[in-house]
């Protein structure tokens, strides 16, 4: 009677001839297709969560909900979860998308050269009453973050300080 395998549900022998040696499979959880032979696959390949022992904590210790690491309580913002690292990280990572999506709001493009290679070198140009900067409107919602965009244009970096400097622009 042939076994079953954890991950995909299919059947596979007990006995096997590979590499013309015979193996056997009797105490394999997974068929030769989900965990080949010779791998030494040892995780888990259900998606299932072994409860396992926690890590010891040191004095002063806190495991980070994200990285699932002990780290001392100092890398940790207060009332965070997760360590100071992986909260940056993430962070960064919305920040990214935020930017890319204003962008994609104003054009996708510089308004004076045309730039449009990389999201890093592109800017917004406040022509009237700014009331927030792209710093301070990274933390706002889209709808505010839209309202302070329509009082800007859109421009790369090189074409942002050539407005901003005291010579006089020729475009």
């Amino acid at each position: 009677m042939p076994k079953t395998c954890k991950k995909c549900g299919g059947k596979f022998p007990f006995r096997v001839t590979i590499n013309g040696k015979r193996k056997n499979l009797k105490s394999r959880r997974f068929c030769l297709s989900c965990s080949p032979f010779g791998k030494h696959n040892t995780r888990d390949l259900t998606g299932k969560i072994k409860p396992g022992p926690k890590p010891k904590l040191h004095t002063g210790g806190k495991i980070c909900n994200f990285c699932n690491r002990v780290r001392h309580i100092s890398s940790f913002y207060k009332g965070y979860g997760t360590c100071k690292k992986c909260t940056n990280r993430k962070k960064l990572g919305r920040d990214i998308v935020l930017k890319k999506k204003a962008i994609a709001y104003k054009g996708g493009c510089c308004k004076h050269c045309g730039y449009e290679e990389h999201y890093a070198a592109l800017q917004f140009h406040h022509l009237r009453d700014k009331e927030a900067s792209w710093n301070d409107m990274r933390n706002m919602g889209w709808e505010k973050v839209r309202k302070e965009l329509d009082k800007c244009e859109l421009l790369c970096a090189n074409c942002h300080h050539i407005v901003h400097s005291k010579s006089p622009v020729h475009f």
